[in-house]
């Protein structure tokens, strides 16, 4: 690990969080572990760049690699309520997507939405919704993965126009939940969808920021 980079007592140091390190030591130790350098930066926030990292696992829809990830996150800093329903976000996508249990999935899905996402926590309320949809879709449960997924569509719509949403996440979310529709076999319904999107991206006010 240390050969050509730093020495061994460095490598010990960085690994019982004794000893501070220069940028470029850790950039080539990262290269060395073939990962990111947001994974490795840690500090007594470490889960914030963890929940990002799973985030961007998420959009990319890489839910293995998700779970890894989630074996680094522990209960001591799940502990504000919105990372708290971030959490069980994940997890009810990796329950449906690695594990294969459904049941497990509505749960955390369910527990994000009624015990830990505020309101103002748009993108999430609906990434949890367009969860149950894709829960329910698993299930053969038509009726109840479309209601989902319509209420994944009416929280993005309804704050569409906000500035203080994340519009790139959102975009994902309409996208899946488009493809959500199409999959039911509710055509107009995605027709609908990717015609609101299309008009927020083109204009419409540009709340996507697009030119």
């Amino acid at each position: 690990m240390a050969k050509g980079i730093c020495t061994q007592a460095t490598i010990s140091g960085i690994e019982s969080r004794n000893q501070k390190v220069s940028f470029d030591v850790i950039v080539e130790i990262c290269k060395r572990l073939d990962m990111q350098v947001n994974e490795a930066v840690s500090n007594s926030n470490f889960g914030g760049n963890v929940f990002k990292c799973l985030e961007r696992d998420m959009r990319n829809h890489c839910y293995r690699r998700a779970v890894e990830r989630m074996e680094k996150v522990s209960i001591d800093i799940k502990s504000p309520k919105e990372k708290l329903g971030m959490y069980h976000c994940y997890s009810g996508f990796c329950n449906l997507f690695v594990a294969d249990e459904i049941d497990e999935a509505i749960f955390n899905f369910n527990l994000s939405l009624m015990q830990y996402l505020p309101d103002d926590e748009v993108a999430y309320r609906a990434w949890s919704n367009l969860g149950l949809g894709l829960a329910y879709k698993s299930k053969g449960d038509k009726k109840q993965s479309l209601l989902f997924a319509d209420e994944a569509t009416k929280i993005l719509k309804s704050a569409s126009q906000s500035e203080s949403t994340d519009t790139e996440l959102e975009m994902d979310i309409f996208i899946d939940t488009l493809s959500v529709y199409y999959e039911l076999g509710e055509y107009q319904l995605g027709i609908d969808l990717g015609d609101f999107v299309l008009e927020k991206v083109a204009g419409g006010g540009n709340c996507y920021g697009v030119d």
